[in-house]
């Protein structure tokens, strides 16, 4: 952006740089229960490049509520694919992490995740984690969703 500043008739120039913030949101639902054990549930994970630069390498990692077990996931109403997707297991076999690599956010560009899990422990109330992150020039820019789902 330039201002020109006229003073006694000559003109400066004054140069002012404005910074463009990066910035990330994630949003997660439970679109699907049942009520019963032993049935599939559904998560939606919305990540969405709310700042004003894209975001590179952009990665979503969701810890599995306990008495829940991982099934699949995919991008809602996409056949695009994930660059990355990533299962940490426990000792028991059970997955704790899922972690999807994304790639690049435009601005104001969003995806959806529908992880799908299956209740196991008849346990009808969880609390879960969602975190996301993507670089912007020099920057790391994240959120995290911690929030509590009923069956």
């Amino acid at each position: 952006m330039l201002f020109l500043l006229a003073c006694a008739g000559s003109a400066s120039e004054i140069y002012v740089h404005l910074e463009k913030y990066a910035a990330i949101s994630i949003n997660g639902t439970v679109t699907n229960t049942s009520g019963s054990s032993d049935e599939n549930l559904s998560y939606l994970i919305k990540v969405k490049n709310i700042g004003e630069i894209e975001l590179k390498n952009v990665k979503v990692v969701d810890t599995l509520p306990p008495g829940t077990r991982y099934i699949d996931s995919k991008y809602k109403n996409s056949d695009e694919v994930f660059l990355m997707r990533c299962l940490d297991v426990d000792e028991n076999g059970e997955t704790k992490n899922v972690t999807w690599k994304l790639g690049n956010l435009g601005t104001s560009q969003e995806k959806e995740i529908v992880l799908y899990v299956t209740e196991i422990k008849g346990a009808h109330e969880w609390g879960y984690s969602i975190y996301a992150e993507g670089q912007a020039l020099n920057n790391c820019v994240n959120a995290t969703m911690n929030g509590n789902a009923s069956v």
